[in-house]
């Protein structure tokens, strides 16, 4: 077994890890919810679809756990898309990198598993980010096809 068919475990494990060293002070729970439209970048083929999220974060003003759960109409719809990771903010600006499940297959991507990543700036409870979902053909150099990725334009509201 090659070593890039671990890296989810890997990557699970090594966010809980971090997470578990971040000082439980100003621990908080929120939940954030986002919609928009998909975009035809970075080498997208699809952009016909309009995603509807809810995320629930917790952890520091600094570094949260995130877990997503939603899905996307167009297309080849999905029924539900959930993710795993950890995201990052800095004041206004806020980075996620997750790894999660994609429930059907599309003509964009063709696993179940695939990462989430994405950014966002906030101004008070309102947000306009950007999601790319992905299973990293490109970056792990493996064959499971296709792999345009999926590319959103969100806004949202954190409670």
């Amino acid at each position: 077994m090659k070593l890039r068919n671990y890296l989810p475990l890997v990557f699970l494990i090594s966010t809980s890890i971090a997470y578990a060293n971040t000082t439980a002070l100003e621990s908080d729970l929120n939940i954030d919810f986002e919609f928009g439209p998909s975009l035809k970048i970075f080498g997208a083929k699809d952009d016909s679809k309009k995603i509807v999220l809810g995320t629930a974060n917790y952890g520091t003003k600094t570094l949260q756990q995130f877990i997503t759960i939603g899905g996307w109409i167009g297309g080849r719809d999905t029924s539900a898309v959930s993710s795993y990771g950890l995201a990052l903010s800095l004041k206004h600006f806020t980075l996620n990198l997750g790894y999660g499940y994609l429930f059907e297959k599309n003509n964009s991507l063709g696993t179940h598993w695939g990462f989430d990543i994405g950014a966002r700036a906030q101004l008070g409870s309102t947000f306009i980010g950007f999601r790319h979902y992905s299973n990293g053909a490109k970056l792990f150099d493996h064959d499971k096809t296709p792999n345009y990725g999926l590319n959103f334009i969100t806004l949202g509201v954190k409670t």
